[in-house]
């Protein structure tokens, strides 16, 4: 059966599946605030620019996440977000 995605975009979304598989464990495991990119990136085994090509920013791999598993949720998550990051 041959898949109707070109072989880049295949590759394109397993790297991305795989760097949300990766930093979750780490957030799971050491805490959101102590995982960095770099960690992302080792744990996967890409460079620090290669994830930062799939995704825009570590906030976004766990938003994103919470978006798709529920998305009432998402618009009420980016005002807070908003909200908090205008804070001094």
């Amino acid at each position: 059966m041959h898949n109707p995605l070109p072989l880049r975009e295949r590759q394109r979304a397993q790297l991305v599946n795989e760097v949300r598989r990766v930093a979750l464990q780490l957030f799971a495991e050491r805490g959101f605030d102590a995982v960095t990119i770099d960690d992302i990136a080792a744990g996967v085994g890409a460079s620090r620019s290669t994830v930062f090509r799939v995704v825009d920013t570590k906030e976004s791999l766990v938003l994103d996440r919470c978006w798709k598993t529920s998305p009432a949720w998402w618009p009420r998550s980016k005002r807070a977000a908003t909200t908090m990051s205008s804070m001094p």
